[in-house]
């Protein structure tokens, strides 16, 4: 880890944090830590053994048994924290006593030197020829392990076919559904007999392909299976031929691998592949942890706290976490009350204004609810002594500098999520043992925690300049939107993704400094630059995607030259799908997609989400008959889809047709767009599509395609932003 000129979670002091004992404190307080799920009787059942491949001579000649890939650009995609993962990776097969070197995806890309397993860690954006010879290295009996976002896209971050997929799926034995980082899908998985949680909770879902061993799935919270389209979501598959591994979350970052348990199965998985090639012994009823965070210097120097001030909902569903920052904090509330003993071992309380927490320090926030009582807060010290409590909102400003406040919330496994937020944060008991966080910072500290989350930190520079202007402005115009939850803006796509520190790149915060203060106006006013990931090659009017007019949010065609045809007509929309033009964001892997579904997958999904999109409630819809666009507007974007089913005829207006995969709500598994046709084949529709988003506003890889072609940041927002003006 880079230990110079850092902010350390534990400054020079190593915490070691023994949850068994931290629990059974915090019980004899009259509280609880977050209970796991219950165990349930399913296990995981896997096929019999496929006939591997016989080893190569190479692979059994190896010199080393196994070669941690590094790729320099997913770890650019990745930022910071995509260099601290790679760097823990190595750190898992040291652990684990595993004989392993490190070589890049270049020199890889020339030829795999003699080995017997080659692993990706997260390798999202790996080099073509690389990829290349680990699908020749595995046709040969080499064997694979890989996790969470590998191959998922090339060095340069773009897809090279059609399908939004793994380059090397057929090596993994799955395909990709779709991404997801919400603890409901993806902080439990089913591993044998065991429950286990998860950390990060991030995730590719995946489908494995014919053949392949699923050897670990999926759970929501309550301990059922989690399920698309009927099946089970596998979270750790075996191929087909039995020589790769795929876990589609990164089981060697840390918040997974520093857990005993995940370094157990971590090593269960090499010796599947590999028998012998763990020296170690682990033991998984280890629940000792030392989480240790590094933020660069470069990260929390660069950008520096500047313009209005702006309050951030980062949630309600926060439950005890651990707090600590490089600078000194103070912890006040209007109902704190200080905890001491007395002389006779007995406990009283007094009421105080506030509590200092020197730097460094690790302090403990349990919320509590009990029957009949206002909701609390307890707080711990680093000794884990219960010190006070509040009814209120507890706030923890910095009494001197602006490091990141740093989170961690550690769970009974040893995995653990970890966030960390500039400014102050303000904690109020939400109830049911949980707790609602503001984050209260300025408004460039604010988006420095937004265009990385909006934009891969890769992207040209302009490009990104453009994107900080936009989420300034986006924040601006979205002042007070949440004022209900105590805030101005909250921490997801309703408003924009806003991730902290976490996702922070030099190259965003570059961005975000370079254009400080500036904003697109228009009348005199921020401007409402709502924007989207894709738009196909023809962005949308605000009339197309929600209804209402805004002079600056017109669609047009997104391309180098002109494209005067008229996207209403459905000949010639069909062959702008078919047949595009060349475009600004052509290289996106949304650019063009297929998507098809059986009359029973339609069935099962309009029955979870048809009912609620169009205001009936529970709705069992019958057979799907027909799916029908009867009206297109002249940017091609769909305004009403029919839908013919046994209980009736029913028809859904512009961007919410795009949710009837998703359970009625906004989500990565929707529809990629409403850029759409449709083709009825048996009892198959297939829709072909462009783009990914509602198509409103600035493309934000056809930004980046501006930027490749020589195009300036402000030459940018004014082609996405016409008639505005930026000051």
């Amino acid at each position: 880890m880079h230990k110079k000129n850092s902010t350390n979670f534990s400054g020079k002091i190593l915490i070691t944090i023994s949850v068994l004992l931290l629990v059974s404190v915090l019980l004899s307080c009259g509280c609880g830590a977050r209970e796991p799920v219950k165990q349930g009787s399913s296990e995981v059942k896997t096929p019999p053994a496929a006939v591997t491949p016989k080893p190569s001579a190479d692979v059994e000649k190896a010199s080393t048994d196994v070669i941690l890939v590094k790729s320099p650009s997913s770890i650019n995609f990745f930022g910071w924290k995509g260099a601290s993962d790679f760097e823990n990776a190595a750190v898992v097969l040291k652990k684990l006593g595993i004989n392993f070197e490190i070589i890049s995806d270049t020199d890889l890309g020339k030829k795999i030197p003699p080995c017997k397993i080659i692993v990706l860690a997260n390798a999202r954006c790996l080099n073509m020829g690389a990829m290349k010879n680990i699908r020749e290295f595995s046709k040969n009996g080499g064997k694979v392990f890989a996790t969470y976002m590998s191959g998922y896209r090339d060095q340069n971050n773009e897809l090279p076919g059609k399908e939004n997929n793994f380059i090397i799926a057929d090596v993994y034995g799955v395909d990709f559904s779709q991404w997801v980082s919400n603890p409901t899908r993806c902080e439990y998985m089913q591993y044998g007999k065991n429950r286990v949680q998860l950390g990060r909770n991030q995730a590719m879902l995946v489908k494995p392909s014919e053949g392949s061993a699923v050897e670990a799935v999926w759970l929501k919270p309550d301990g059922s299976q989690e399920t698309e389209g009927g099946l089970n979501l596998p979270a750790i598959v075996i191929n087909k031929n039995r020589n790769c591994v795929y876990c589609s979350e990164d089981l060697f970052a840390p918040e997974n691998s520093d857990s005993a348990v995940v370094l157990s199965i971590i090593a269960e998985l090499f010796e599947k592949l590999e028998p012998g090639v763990v020296k170690a012994k682990i033991n998984s009823a280890d629940r000792s942890i030392k989480p240790e965070f590094v933020i660069p210097s470069e990260i929390t120097d660069t950008v520096k706290p500047a313009g209005p001030v702006i309050r951030a909902w980062l949630g309600n569903q926060y439950p005890a976490l651990y707090i600590s920052c490089a600078d000194d904090l103070v912890i006040s509330s209007d109902n704190l009350e200080k905890i001491k003993k007395d002389n006779d071992g007995g406990v009283y309380t007094k009421k105080t204004a506030s509590i200092p927490v020197r730097k460094n320090d690790l302090v403990y926030f349990m919320p509590v609810s009990v029957a009949d009582k206002a909701p609390y807060i307890n707080i711990y010290d680093s000794k884990n002594k219960l010190v006070a409590r509040s009814v209120s909102m507890i706030r923890v400003k910095h009494k001197s500098g602006f490091s990141p406040i740093k989170l961690v919330d550690l769970n009974k496994n040893g995995t653990y999520s970890f966030s960390a937020y500039r400014g102050n944060l303000e904690f109020s008991p939400a109830g049911t043992g949980l707790m609602k966080i503001v984050n209260e910072l300025t408004l460039d500290e604010y988006v420095a925690g937004v265009v990385p989350r909006e934009v891969p930190s890769s992207y040209p520079d302009e490009a990104l300049n453009a994107m900080a202007v936009v989420a300034r402005t986006f924040a601006a115009n979205s002042m007070g939107r949440h004022k209900d939850e105590g805030a101005d803006v909250c921490n997801t796509v309703h408003c924009q993704v806003y991730g902290g520190v976490m996702g922070e790149a030099l190259s965003t915060d570059k961005a975000v400094t370079s254009t400080a203060g500036e904003m697109i106006l228009s009348g005199g006013k921020p401007a409402f630059t709502t924007f989207h990931s894709t738009c196909g090659g023809y962005g949308a009017d605000l009339d197309s995607a929600w209804g209402g007019t805004q002079p600056y949010l017109v669609g047009g065609f997104d391309g180098p030259g002109e494209y005067g045809r008229d996207l209403s007509d459905e000949k010639t929309f069909r062959d702008f799908i078919d047949n595009p033009p060349a475009c600004y964001c052509s290289k996106s892997g949304r650019f063009r997609w297929t998507q098809t579904y059986n009359e029973k997958d339609l069935q099962k999904a309009f029955g979870e989400s048809l009912g609620k999109t169009v205001g009936r409630g529970a709705l069992d819809t019958g057979r799907i008959r027909n799916l029908t666009i009867t009206k297109r507007a002249k940017d091609g974007r769909a305004l009403n889809l029919e839908i013919i089913c046994d209980a009736g005829v029913f028809n859904v207006e512009k961007d919410k047709m795009r949710w009837l995969t998703n359970g009625g709500k906004i989500g990565t598994g929707g529809l990629p767009s409403t850029l759409l046709y449709i083709k009825k084949d048996g009892d198959k529709f297939i829709i072909k599509g462009a783009g990914w988003g509602h198509g409103v506003g600035m493309c934000q890889e056809g930004a980046k395609g501006m930027a490749l072609a020589g195009k300036k940041y402000r030459e940018i927002i004014l082609h996405y932003y016409p008639g505005t003006e930026i000051k």
